[in-house]
């Protein structure tokens, strides 16, 4: 583990990850991080994100994306920082 992941490792609201198999495991794995660290469930943060997607996606591009949405009792706004390293994921797929 290089120093940049191990600092990473400490923040609850940045992921490291090696590899996701879909887009629906990182909407997860963000919920997850957002209810561990407020009054939120997951239920409802996913809520969030899919009736956003609904409106169409939040892919930037170039491997970018910024899932959000809007939870009526959640009083202020929220983040995670996920980050995929592709080239774990690429060094799978061969």
């Amino acid at each position: 583990m290089t120093e940049i992941e191990s600092q990473l490792e400490h923040s609850p609201r940045i992921i490291y990850t090696e590899c996701l198999s879909s887009k629906k495991k990182a909407l997860e794995l963000i919920a997850s991080s957002i209810a561990n660290d407020s009054e939120l469930s997951i239920g409802d943060i996913l809520d969030a994100f899919t009736k956003r997607e609904r409106l169409g996606s939040t892919n930037c591009g170039k491997g970018i994306a910024i899932p959000h949405g809007k939870i009526k009792h959640c009083e202020n706004p929220m983040g995670v920082l996920l980050i995929v390293d592709q080239s774990f994921c690429e060094q799978i797929k061969t």
